[in-house]
Protein backbone atom coordinates (compact mmCIF):
# COMPACT_ATOMS: atom_id res chain seq x y z
CA UNK A 1 0.00 0.00 0.00
CA UNK A 2 1.03 3.56 -1.07
CA UNK A 3 1.69 6.24 1.75
CA UNK A 4 -0.08 9.45 1.09
CA UNK A 5 -0.07 12.17 3.01
CA UNK A 6 -3.49 12.61 5.89
CA UNK A 7 -4.44 16.11 4.11
CA UNK A 8 -4.51 15.99 0.74
CA UNK A 9 -6.78 17.17 -1.51
CA UNK A 10 -9.47 14.07 -2.50
CA UNK A 11 -10.65 13.42 -5.75
CA UNK A 12 -13.98 13.36 -7.26
CA UNK A 13 -13.78 9.31 -7.43
CA UNK A 14 -12.23 9.26 -3.48
CA UNK A 15 -15.29 10.87 -2.22
CA UNK A 16 -17.87 8.88 -4.24
CA UNK A 17 -16.14 5.47 -2.80
CA UNK A 18 -15.76 6.98 0.68
CA UNK A 19 -19.66 7.41 0.49
CA UNK A 20 -20.02 4.12 -1.29
CA UNK A 21 -18.43 2.55 1.98
CA UNK A 22 -20.29 4.67 4.48
CA UNK A 23 -23.50 4.36 2.82
CA UNK A 24 -23.09 0.38 2.48
CA UNK A 25 -21.87 0.57 6.41
CA UNK A 26 -18.78 -1.79 4.62
CA UNK A 27 -16.17 -0.44 6.53
CA UNK A 28 -14.98 1.42 9.99
CA UNK A 29 -14.20 5.22 9.33
CA UNK A 30 -10.82 4.58 10.49
CA UNK A 31 -10.41 1.86 7.53
CA UNK A 32 -11.79 3.49 4.98
CA UNK A 33 -9.34 6.69 6.35
CA UNK A 34 -6.06 4.55 6.00
CA UNK A 35 -7.40 2.77 2.29
CA UNK A 36 -7.81 6.46 0.98
CA UNK A 37 -5.00 8.32 2.89
CA UNK A 38 -6.85 10.58 4.21
CA UNK A 39 -7.77 11.29 7.75
CA UNK A 40 -10.43 9.61 9.80
CA UNK A 41 -12.22 13.13 10.66
CA UNK A 42 -11.71 13.78 6.76
CA UNK A 43 -14.21 10.87 6.91
CA UNK A 44 -16.42 11.66 9.52
CA UNK A 45 -16.65 14.93 7.90
CA UNK A 46 -18.27 13.33 4.80
CA UNK A 47 -20.14 11.14 6.75
CA UNK A 48 -21.63 14.29 8.73
CA UNK A 49 -22.29 15.96 5.55
CA UNK A 50 -19.45 18.99 6.54
CA UNK A 51 -17.70 18.05 3.30
CA UNK A 52 -17.90 17.33 -0.50
CA UNK A 53 -21.68 17.84 -0.27
CA UNK A 54 -22.02 18.46 -3.98
CA UNK A 55 -20.97 14.81 -4.57
CA UNK A 56 -24.43 12.73 -4.12
CA UNK A 57 -25.11 9.82 -1.89
CA UNK A 58 -25.49 6.27 -3.48
CA UNK A 59 -28.64 6.68 -2.88
CA UNK A 60 -29.05 10.07 -5.54
CA UNK A 61 -29.61 12.49 -2.12
CA UNK A 62 -27.32 15.59 -2.19
CA UNK A 63 -25.98 17.47 1.07
CA UNK A 64 -26.14 16.43 4.27
CA UNK A 65 -25.30 13.60 6.39
CA UNK A 66 -24.87 10.19 5.47
CA UNK A 67 -29.03 9.24 4.49
CA UNK A 68 -28.33 5.77 6.91
CA UNK A 69 -27.05 7.60 9.42
CA UNK A 70 -30.05 7.82 11.92
CA UNK A 71 -30.22 4.09 11.61
CA UNK A 72 -26.75 2.73 13.24
CA UNK A 73 -28.19 3.81 16.28
CA UNK A 74 -26.74 7.40 16.75
CA UNK A 75 -27.44 8.87 20.52
CA UNK A 76 -30.57 10.63 20.63
CA UNK A 77 -30.91 13.45 23.21
CA UNK A 78 -33.87 12.66 25.79
CA UNK A 79 -36.75 14.88 24.68
CA UNK A 80 -37.76 15.09 28.88
CA UNK A 81 -34.59 16.27 30.92
CA UNK A 82 -35.43 17.94 34.10
CA UNK A 83 -33.71 21.56 34.41
CA UNK A 84 -32.72 20.73 38.17
CA UNK A 85 -32.16 18.30 40.75
CA UNK A 86 -35.23 19.04 42.75
CA UNK A 87 -37.40 18.20 39.61
CA UNK A 88 -35.78 14.87 38.90
CA UNK A 89 -36.49 14.06 42.76
CA UNK A 90 -40.30 15.29 42.44
CA UNK A 91 -40.59 13.41 39.22
CA UNK A 92 -38.97 10.18 41.02
CA UNK A 93 -40.98 10.92 44.16
CA UNK A 94 -44.79 10.76 41.99
CA UNK A 95 -43.45 7.52 40.43
CA UNK A 96 -43.02 5.87 44.18
CA UNK A 97 -39.12 4.61 43.30
CA UNK A 98 -37.64 3.18 46.07
CA UNK A 99 -35.02 6.23 46.80
CA UNK A 100 -35.50 8.88 44.91
CA UNK A 101 -32.07 10.41 45.35
CA UNK A 102 -30.37 7.67 44.37
CA UNK A 103 -27.37 8.09 41.63
CA UNK A 104 -28.62 12.21 41.45
CA UNK A 105 -25.09 12.55 43.17
CA UNK A 106 -21.27 12.09 42.32
CA UNK A 107 -19.50 9.75 44.81
CA UNK A 108 -18.22 11.59 48.10
CA UNK A 109 -21.05 13.90 47.65
CA UNK A 110 -23.42 13.71 50.76
CA UNK A 111 -27.56 13.81 50.19
CA UNK A 112 -28.55 16.40 52.00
Amino acid sequence: MQYRAPYRQLSEADVLRIKELLFRNKMSQPQIAMELGCSQSTVSNIFRGYRYQDIAWPDGSIGGPCPTMETRGAKKQSTKQPSNVAEEVARRLEEDDADPMDGLFAKGEEKT
